[in-house]
């Protein structure tokens, strides 16, 4: 799932804050694979990781919003909310 690769690598800084170096994101993450290309678009669209110089922050209270959640994505769970959350990213990535 290319939600889960992609925030998978996000840790808490010393500032408790979920960050990770931009590059590593785009490069590693990302990668050349198109739905995770369209997938961290997504998520910037709508506030869940923002830019801060070379770092993605990750909002962590919006993405809980959306249904986004630490354990359901490590363990690979799909709620409700997040079933939604992916519907949404489907319509829009077809536009």
């Amino acid at each position: 799932m290319a939600l889960h690769r992609i925030l998978r690598y996000f840790k808490k800084d010393k500032f408790k804050k979920f960050s990770k170096a931009r590059i590593l994101i785009d490069n590693v993450a990302v990668g050349s694979s198109e739905t995770r290309q369209k997938m961290l678009e997504y998520l910037k669209k709508f506030k869940i990781i923002n830019i801060r110089e070379q770092m993605y922050i990750l909002d962590i209270d919006k993405a809980g919003q959306l249904g986004i959640n630490w354990t359901d994505l490590r363990e690979q769970q799909m709620t409700n909310t997040l079933y939604e959350f992916l519907e949404k990213f489907t319509e829009w990535a077809k536009k």
